[in-house]
């Protein structure tokens, strides 16, 4: 069994990682946080004291260097603002229990676990008024919201004005947004808009799920120039990856309808002006003199008119068709019936998220593995023993390639012990590469870990097998050169000796 030894986490960009509690800047304050995703060049978050009743969006920062982890030993920091010392006394103090009960589910997804946080703060007397805003930000929004009713409304009834809300101006009818619903964040269509919340249908649109009534603190504007990235976050979670190829394809068919309004648009213009000039010709049958002038200046006109409306049609289709194009280029012609489920290759899998949390639930105990429970540490070097032989599996490039993500996934794990570099590749070659090993059979087969773990056994004993046919036979070929090479050297001395005979008789 590996000994659980405690591992304190660096200050370091590097190190962050999800569910991580970290300081950011709210107004030049350091505020506890908790990261809700990383993302190459961002970092969203949610602000602390966290409260299931209003989580929903994440805040974002674009400097990830100016996020740092809070440690054990911090203090909460000087707050200037008098109106934020409370806010700041409990999300600090949620922060510490947080640090003091790390196997507590907590997760930002699990809205449960916020629930049974904000519970346990609401047991002590002192804190029993735990703020329902979900940040600094939406409270002092409401605040300056309130400031201004009681300067402006100071005869009206503060019932009638507490239902004042002015977050539905932002968004329109069959606008795309990101909700936080009961089966998390996802994207929705807004179908209808009132002052206080928004009827939505989630994608897919296809589907038969019933709209879901949305206060607008749930709702956010959904970012359309990072839809690509979406996808590739979510490529391992198939219902959410298939909702966000909807929203592709939604956006898509937007395009194409308006490229064809614009065409109508301008084919109903013709018309009206083309009845136009019908009854401005029979006008000027009246007159010969004014029907020459008038037909010289409408034969200018048309031509002019013309030659305008196919700039402005060629212009409008160009953009339209551009448009249109960029988004639905990069569709599956399919997605609901190709569902991509299985990732691309061998390496893909083992090296997967899903994979990862397999190893995650091993070391955290939750599944049993002889191989990882059964591990001793070796202190001398006749107990190092490394076998990478994977039954054909994956090639030389393939093993290199996953080595250095595998190493990743011990790094941030916090339930294992520190190992050196070479009791690390011991543990690899032997716990932890074999265990993946069963895991990718079992997903790309489609079978239990029992039979994916005997189909792994089986094809290692065979390569063995192999292996020592091969060693059998160049040994065999070696044997028969050397015994012929002797016969040819005995024979050849014996020639030599005959002749040496013949010449002494003589």
């Amino acid at each position: 069994m590996v000994k659980r030894k405690s591992k304190s986490a660096a200050s370091g960009q590097d190190d962050i990682k999800q569910g991580d509690l970290v300081w950011v800047k709210y107004k030049g304050i350091d505020w506890p946080a908790k990261v809700s995703n990383i993302y190459p060049k961002k970092i969203t978050y949610y602000y602390l004291p966290l409260d299931a009743a209003v989580i929903g969006q994440p805040f974002k920062t674009n400097n990830p260097k100016s996020v740092k982890l809070i440690q054990p030993e911090d203090k909460i920091p000087a707050c200037p603002d008098s109106k934020l010392v409370g806010d700041l006394q409990r999300a600090f103090k949620q922060a510490k229990e947080i640090l003091q009960n790390p196997n507590e589910p907590m997760g930002l997804d699990d809205t449960s676990g916020s629930s049974a946080l904000n519970g346990s703060l609401q047991q002590d007397d002192d804190e029993s008024q735990v703020s329902n805003q979900g940040s600094p930000s939406t409270k002092r929004k409401k605040e300056a919201k309130k400031e201004l009713r009681s300067e402006h409304d100071l005869d009206e009834p503060e019932e009638e004005t507490d239902t004042v809300n002015t977050d539905y101006i932002n968004f329109n009818v069959g606008d795309v947004v990101i909700v936080a619903s009961e089966i998390g964040t996802w994207p929705g269509k807004i179908l209808e808009i009132y002052d206080d919340h928004t009827i939505c249908k989630l994608f897919p649109l296809s589907e038969k799920n019933e709209p879901c009534r949305v206060v607008w603190e749930n709702v956010q504007e959904f970012p359309v120039d990072e839809l690509d990235d979406y996808m590739e976050d979510t490529r391992n979670n198939e219902n959410l990856y298939i909702a966000f190829v909807d929203v592709k394809r939604y956006l898509a068919e937007g395009s194409a309808q308006a490229t064809k309004e614009t065409k109508t648009k301008a084919k109903d213009t013709v018309n009206v002006k083309q009845a136009g000039r019908k009854v401005g010709r029979k006008r000027r049958a009246g007159s010969e003199k004014e029907s020459e002038d008038e037909s010289d200046r409408e034969t200018t006109s048309r031509h002019e008119s013309r030659a305008k409306r196919r700039h402005e049609n060629s212009s409008n289709d160009k953009a339209s068709k551009k448009m249109q194009n960029s988004v639905v280029d990069s569709i599956p012609a399919d997605p609901v019936s190709k569902k991509v489920t299985k990732p691309k290759s061998f390496l893909d899998t083992i090296t997967s998220d899903q994979a990862e949390q397999h190893m995650k639930a091993i070391w955290e105990s939750k599944v049993d593995n002889q191989a990882h429970n059964g591990y001793t540490i070796p202190t001398q070097l006749h107990q190092l023993r490394f076998n990478f032989n994977n039954g054909g599996l994956l090639k030389f490039a393939d093993v290199e390639k996953a080595i250095p993500k595998i190493r990743n996934m011990i790094k941030i794990c916090t339930k294992l012990p520190k190992m050196s570099e070479l009791v690390e590749f011991h543990y690899i070659a032997n716990v932890v590469v074999p265990e993946l090993y069963v895991f990718g059979l079992s997903q790309i087969d489609g079978t239990s870990l029992d039979k994916a773990r005997e189909k792994y056994e089986e094809l290692v004993a065979n390569e063995a097998d192999s292996s020592e046919i091969k060693n059998d036979r160049a040994a065999t070929s070696n044997g028969s050169f050397k015994i012929s090479n002797s016969l040819l050297m005995a024979a050849s001395r014996a020639k030599t000796e005959e002749e040496e005979e013949q010449k002494t008789d003589i």
